[in-house]
Parts: C-alpha cells; structure tokens; sequence
C-alpha cells in the first residue's frame, strides 16, 4: 500500500493560520514524494470565541475543496489501521535517501505533519512554489466568491489583531514572547509615516475586533475598514494583495498573508519575520 500524508490539525484547536502549517508541510510533502493526502479536518467547534463575543466562532466551514484529497471509508480505514512516521522523520529520510527510496521504506505507512511551533520555519520559506498553487487549488468556491465581490482598494492594508489577544497600552513594547497585539496608535503610526512617503494612499483595514472596538482608527480620512462577514480564508487570501501590509506581529493569520503576498511587510519589533527566501529586505521593523 503506498504512503499517504496527513495533517493533523486537533492539537489545542488551533486558529486557522496555525492549523495551515501542518497542511502546507503535508503539500510539500506530497509534492515531492507524489504522495496522496488524507483530507484534513478544517472544521471545529470552540466556545472561547462565543465567550468573548468575537466576529469570527471560528469553525472554518465551506473553507476548502477537500475533493482532490484521500475521503470517506479509505480515510477512516487508513487512520484506523496504518502505522504512523512523524513528518520530521519522513523528511529526513527523503532528504537522505530520495524520492523513490522514500516511498518504499514508508510502504504502508502514513506520514502524520501536525503542530505549529516556529511556524514557517526555513522549508516552507523556501517552497511557496508548492504552497501557492496548492492552496489556490483547494480554495473552495464560496471562498472564491467572496473575494472576487470584494472591491475595496488593497495597496496599504493593515491586519488589527483583536480576539484573544491582550491590546498593548499606546507607546507599550513586547515583553519577551507575550501573546499581545498591538494598540490603535501603534498601526495609527505607521500609516501616516507610510502616507509621509508613498502619498495619501487608501488604508483598508482587516479585524476580529468586536463592534466598536476600534474607535480612532476609524477616523482616519480614507480608511475603509473590511467587513467582518468575510470567512478567515478569505480575509488572508485579501490581505495578501496588499502593495505593503502592516502586520499584528504576533498574528499567524497576518503571518500568512505576508507569505502569500510576498510584499513588503511592516512588523513591531522584536518581531520582524523574514518570510521569503532570499528576500529578507522584505521584512521591516
């Protein structure tokens, strides 16, 4: 029985761009072994974004095109059954032995991605040749349809980081590797110094924050902010045609977009994320 490759996605009930890694290291994968993948798990259910009143509950519905991807009883048996190699594992063994060794040592086997830590890492920096076109392929129509309505203007966008995130104080850095998003001011800021630079360019603003939440940068003259009604996929696959992008530096869903995009990419210090290969200077602090 040949391999197949699975992401799991059940560890802590991720968000959607933490759960998009163990899917992208499982397409890489499968892109160089030929490899079939086991349909990933998109959905959940969660009761903290319901307790604090987010704009997104965060079950990942209609997200996906699952069809091109191992389903139904074959999935079952195959999760059921196989023995399992961790997918650092797999790697090693195709990175020393090749392709076709690979597949014959992993006979029968299924090759189990999961987890999130150190995010992009150096491998998918440098295959977003796979990445790309894989997830344009597996986006499903409802997404498409969302982001083909949408007409706001992209050249600036900024991703406000709220949810389950604590807000740092106006003038307020990191501490350490705190879980934090930066304040109004802080994005507030750097609009208007890119402004001083490229021009008085449109600002669209995408946000999980609640009604009201955002109350100054609203009023700042051609700022458009983004409907929340748009799905998680959706609001990435927007962000990421940004000209230049402001990132929540602590936010793997701005993360996504900039790798995507590969545009220039505006992160608070310390957190300056270098995520295209060879393109460093792409990244700024």
């Amino acid at each position: 029985m040949p391999m197949l490759v699975q992401a799991s996605m059940c560890d802590h009930r991720p968000g959607l761009g933490n759960r998009m890694f163990s899917w992208a290291r499982a397409e890489v994968f499968s892109s160089r072994t030929g490899a079939r993948i086991i349909a990933p798990m998109w959905s959940q259910f969660k009761v903290g974004p319901m307790l604090r009143r987010e704009t997104d509950m965060r079950y990942y519905l209609n997200l996906f095109d699952n069809s091109g991807y191992v389903r139904g009883p074959a999935r079952w048996l195959a999760l059921a059954t196989r023995p399992r190699i961790a997918g650092e594992d797999a790697n090693a063994i195709l990175d020393e032995q090749g392709p076709e060794a690979t597949r014959a040592e992993l006979d029968g086997k299924v090759v189990d991605f999961r987890g999130y830590e150190g995010w992009f890492r150096d491998d998918l920096q440098h295959h977003r040749d796979i990445v790309i076109p894989r997830l344009d392929a597996v986006t499903s129509k409802a997404v498409r349809k969302e982001i083909d309505a949408f007409d706001a203007p992209t050249r600036i966008v900024a991703h406000v980081r709220r949810g389950d995130m604590r807000t740092l104080a106006p003038g307020e850095g990191f501490k350490n590797n705190e879980f934090a998003a930066e304040s109004e001011a802080y994005f507030i800021s750097i609009i208007e110094q890119l402004r001083d630079v490229l021009g008085d360019l449109p600002v669209t603003i995408f946000s999980n924050s609640r009604p009201g939440e955002l109350t100054e940068i609203p009023k700042l003259n051609g700022v458009h902010v983004a409907p929340v009604k748009h799905s998680a996929l959706t609001d990435i696959r927007l962000m990421s045609r940004a000209s230049v992008f402001i990132a929540s530096s602590q936010s793997s869903f701005s993360a996504w977009a900039s790798y995507l995009g590969g545009m220039p990419t505006i992160w608070q210090t310390p957190h300056r994320r270098p995520l295209v290969a060879g393109r460093h200077e792409l990244a700024i602090e």
